[in-house]
């Protein structure tokens, strides 16, 4: 896939989608170097949300949380309503230096958010997760035992429900 998007990059440099694309594969290949190189690129020809959570997530992978927060910070800016890009930037917060209040607000607006999607369908088991991985961000660990427990009784195989339930 790799030589694949990079021949259309030789076709036409200026293709946001084909930078997203390789620094997805990349990104699975676990090279965050390249990732970070091909997002950071794709990022300007065309900004996106998508885009730069990609990027605050593999910079968190890097260990570099700050340039990682502001990379969500921007996706924040541009899908102000996803509470993905509200916790994960919560979670960049959590281990730059100084950020446990920033870290804080994060969390309680991602999980706000993620109960304001949970009206429309509450037996959703992604949306209970996050719900519950965000309650427990916060140190209120009733709640987020209620919504895991919602989360468990539904037979889930979602790796990534289990991530935000650990």
């Amino acid at each position: 896939a790799i030589s694949q998007f990079n021949k259309v990059i030789l076709i036409n440099n200026s293709t946001a989608m084909a930078y997203n694309a390789l620094g997805a594969v990349y990104y699975m290949l676990l090279n965050f170097e390249q990732a970070n190189i091909a997002w950071s690129k794709s990022l300007a020809i065309k900004p996106t949300a998508l885009t730069f959570s990609n990027l605050g997530t593999v910079l968190f992978f890097m260990q570099r949380f700050e340039n990682s927060a502001e990379m969500y910070l921007q996706g924040a800016e541009l899908s102000p309503l996803d509470p993905t890009v509200w916790g994960n930037l919560g979670d960049a917060f959590k281990y730059s230096e100084n950020s446990t209040q920033k870290a804080k607000v994060a969390y309680k607006k991602g999980l706000d958010l993620a109960k304001k999607n949970a009206v429309i369908n509450d037996k959703d088991p992604s949306l209970q997760a996050q719900i519950s991985r965000y309650y427990s961000e916060l140190t209120q660990c009733d709640q987020a035992k209620k919504h895991q427990k919602i989360v468990l009784n539904n037979n889930v195989h979602d790796p990534y429900i289990y991530y935000d339930l650990a």
